[in-house]
């Protein structure tokens, strides 16, 4: 039975999932053997317990729109390694993106439209000039070089991940250069629509848009096609609400 409904054409699902290092525990549950022996290869604890977080968050979200438990989803990827849900009882127009970095996990989730997210934690970069000389286009970095010192970083944090946001929406991944193309906004904006590129031929256009998420985190949304209506939902509140109805092993059964 499937406990979410599909977004309608046009908007979009953001999922925000803060980490929480007991629920991680229970999300290993739900991984597969690939991602458990890529967890495993982590070297520090805390990186461990982020990635269970974080793809434990995007098998319960998308098992909810499935119908199916969590560590049943199966995926399967591009030639470009882009996931996407190869079962099936899944419908085939679910498109998703997650990102994650640190203690923080977003998931998008659209209905027939390709789409790309990404987030990052606002922090000192040493080397972020040199980072937007070789990557960053001329409008991207007249934008950088004129925001306050105190906001540079915010700034150049902001850039990345529209850049990141499109080149995973069109899903050909860093075989993108990222500075063939240009998601420069005025900072008062709040999105903007891309031209199709020679990357995506056969979209006609995307439409960019800045994500509203906690102090200290930036993050970009890209989808096909014109300005979607953004639904942003907390993971958190909807894992805690289930959680005091059923057990940990009846929440993952499904």
């Amino acid at each position: 039975m499937r406990l979410l409904s599909f977004p309608k054409y046009g908007r979009t699902e953001v999922w925000i999932a803060k980490f929480d290092p007991d629920i991680a525990q229970v999300l290993e549950l739900t991984l597969n053997s690939t991602e458990r022996a890529h967890w495993r290869k982590l070297h520090f604890e805390k990186h461990q317990l982020r990635y269970i977080f974080a793809h434990g968050v995007l098998r319960t979200i998308l098992s909810g729109y499935v119908g199916v438990s969590p560590n049943t989803i199966h995926f399967s990827a591009t030639s470009f390694g882009k996931p996407y849900i190869d079962m099936p009882e899944a419908d085939p127009r679910i498109s998703f993106n997650m990102s994650h970095a640190d203690d923080l996990t977003i998931v998008a989730v659209t209905l027939a439209q390709a789409v790309g997210v990404d987030v990052e934690s606002v922090r000192p970069i040493p080397e972020l000039d040199n980072i937007a000389r070789d990557y960053f286009s001329d409008a991207e970095r007249a934008l950088l070089q004129s925001s306050p010192a105190d906001l540079k970083e915010q700034a150049f944090c902001l850039c990345w991940t529209r850049k990141e946001a499109y080149v995973k929406a069109v899903g050909k991944g860093l075989s993108i250069p990222l500075n063939s193309f240009d998601t420069s906004m005025h900072p008062v904006t709040k999105g903007r629509s891309l031209n199709s590129t020679e990357h995506a031929p056969q979209i006609e256009g995307w439409w960019l848009s800045d994500l509203t998420l906690p102090y200290g985190y930036v993050g970009a949304l890209v989808v096909e096609g014109v300005e979607p209506k953004i639904n942003y939902r907390n993971w958190n509140q909807i894992y805690s609400r289930i959680a005091k109805t059923f057990s940990d092993a009846e929440i993952l059964a499904g």
